[in-house]
Formats: C-alpha cells, sequence, structure tokens
C-alpha cells in the first residue's frame, strides 16, 4: 500500500498544553502506519467558538500514512483518548489534546465521521498558518486554491504569538 501525506493539527487547551502536544506527537511517531515528517512551530492562539476558554497552544504536522482515512481517525482517536481525552457533546469544549486530519492527499470525504478537508479550514487562521509553515504550496482539494491565496483574505484574529518553542521528534 502506498503512502499519502496527510496534515493534522494538534491543539490544547487544559492543563500542561505543551506537555500533551509532545505525547500526542510521541504516540503519532510510535505508529508504524505513520510517519512524521515536518513539525509545524507552537502557536497561542485564543479559543475557538467559547471565548471564556483557556488560550490553545496549536500545531501542525505533515505525515505519510499507509492507512486509509477512517482508520487513521480511528487511530487518533485512540490516542485523544490514551492523553485522557472525554468525549462531550458540547460543541468547542476545553480538552486535553485534539487531533484534527485537516488534510488527507487530494482527497474530498463527507461522512457522518469525518470531513476532508477540514470544514472549517478556510476561516481558521490557527490551522492555515501552521499549515503554511510546513508546506507553502498547499492546494485545498475543494476548490483547487492554493492556500497561500486562501491565508490573504483570513483575519488573523485568533494567532496570539508564536512560541520560542520547538518541538523535535
Amino acid at each position: 500500500m502506498s503512502n499519502t501525506i496527510c496534515y493534522l493539527v494538534l491543539g490544547s487547551n487544559l492543563g500542561d498544553r505543551l506537555s500533551y502536544l509532545k505525547n500526542a506527537i510521541d504516540l503519532i511517531a510510535t505508529n508504524c502506519d505513520i510517519k512524521i515528517h515536518k513539525i509545524s512551530s507552537v502557536y497561542e492562539t485564543l479559543s475557538f467558538g467559547d471565548s471564556k476558554q483557556n488560550n490553545y497552544y496549536n500545531l501542525a504536522l505533515e505525515v505519510a500514512t499507509t492507512l486509509e482515512p477512517k482508520q487513521l481517525l480511528d487511530k487518533l482517536k485512540n490516542i485523544e483518548k490514551k492523553i485522557g481525552r472525554t468525549n462531550s457533546d458540547k460543541k468547542w469544549h476545553s480538552r486535553e489534546i485534539d487531533i484534527d486530519i485537516v488534510l488527507f492527499g487530494n482527497d474530498e470525504i463527507k461522512t457522518d465521521e469525518l470531513t476532508i478537508p477540514h470544514y472549517d479550514l478556510e476561516n481558521r487562521d490557527f490551522f492555515i498558518v501552521p499549515l503554511l509553515e510546513l508546506n507553502s504550496n498547499l492546494i485545498l482539494p475543494t476548490k483547487g486554491q492554493k492556500l497561500v491565496e486562501i491565508d490573504k483574505s483570513v483575519l488573523k484574529i485568533n494567532i496570539i504569538r508564536k512560541l520560542d518553542f520547538e518541538i523535535i521528534f
């Protein structure tokens, strides 16, 4: 089975946020079906949807995987559970870790469980900025438009700062 290049965005806004991000990266890296190619900088961002929450730390990963999208989603959900994430019916709730599959090759997927590209990618500066740091030539499959062009139209209202911290795997 061939490798597919995917882009993941990780976020944490509870407890030791950097530790949760590092733990998630370590668990992803130990999976033989997923190889991490690049890790973006860590960005501190405002919470999305509920301003009463703690700020998030977000980063993006470029990975290669032999898994199908649903299999990758299941592995990532298991990693979230191992780290301590509990499911909530509340949208945009605080969490130890959140791992989103933002892009999966050039695939477009829409199921009850999974939408790729991420359904709100175009409006989330905390997705776009770290993704462009990894690959400035990314194209949004649904529009055939370069992400850097979308970036120019997105208000940078959620990113507070880029942390002076590098995660090495």
